[in-house]
């Protein structure tokens, strides 16, 4: 594992009783076990699945599904539920174990990924369901478009993917400054002191890095592994950032 790969993982494994509020931000969620997070899962992919049904593309119950990032399982516990197959895979091994806890015997692969090696992690295998939400953000850019281009490369003719990445025109002020607050842990940490009460993060919480990308580097990336753009969801938050929620189809 990479240093900076170590670096992260060890901020996810700082969370401790606050993992649930780690995974879905919601202050609501603090220093307890949030159970209901996985019927909010089970509402989610059923919306998931709907919209990729619209759009023409239904998804696969009978192949390989892939949560990349899964976290505590909000979302992998209902898709090893709905799928031949399910693999989950995370930086952190205390995300990893919790999610295998909340599983409760249902069956999926949890992978841990080392931050470096992605087709290490997962060797063979291909799938025909790809979803990473609230991950990449994390991932500086260039080695986030490293790792969806292998994952893409991975899903099969008729496969689906959704991929989640908050985004920003590049050049702008706002992207020179995100990129800037990024560079430091220290900066990040005095921004959730200035916002206040406006942020759901204290100043004592681990620090997780917030990276921009932009659909000028993500289509072409999309193209490139063959995938077509069904549909694209954008929700703007107040700080000029747009929240992409990408529905890809790789035809057969």
């Amino acid at each position: 594992m990479s240093h900076a790969a170590h670096r992260a993982a060890a901020q996810w494994d700082r969370w401790g009783a606050d993992i649930y509020f780690a995974n879905t931000g919601e202050r609501a969620h603090r220093g307890r076990i949030a159970a209901e997070i996985f019927t909010q899962g089970e509402a989610y992919l059923d919306r998931v699945e709907r919209r990729f049904a619209e759009l023409g593309t239904p998804v696969d119950h009978g192949g390989v599904a892939l949560d990349f990032g899964c976290g505590v399982g909000r979302a992998l516990v209902s898709m090893a539920g709905r799928y031949s197959a399910t693999v989950g895979v995370d930086v952190a091994q205390t995300m990893l174990d919790e999610a295998r806890r909340n599983l409760a015997g249902r069956s999926a692969d949890l992978r841990l990924y080392d931050g470096v090696d992605i087709d290490g992690c997962l060797v063979d295998l291909r799938f025909d369901v790809l979803h990473t939400t609230r991950t990449v953000q994390h991932i500086p850019p260039a080695d986030g478009l490293r790792i969806l281009r292998s994952l893409l490369q991975r899903l099969r003719p008729g496969g689906v993917a959704l991929i989640q990445a908050p985004m920003c025109a590049p050049h702008t002020l706002f992207h020179r400054l995100n990129a800037l607050r990024e560079r430091s842990g220290l900066l990040i940490r005095l921004g959730h002191v200035l916002a206040g009460s406006r942020t759901e993060f204290r100043a004592g919480d681990p620090v997780h890095h917030w990276h921009l990308y932009s659909a000028d580097r993500l289509l072409p990336l999309f193209h490139a592994a063959g995938c077509e753009v069904r549909w694209v969801d954008l929700d703007p938050d107040p700080r000029g950032r747009v929240r992409a929620t990408w529905y890809l189809h790789r035809p057969a």
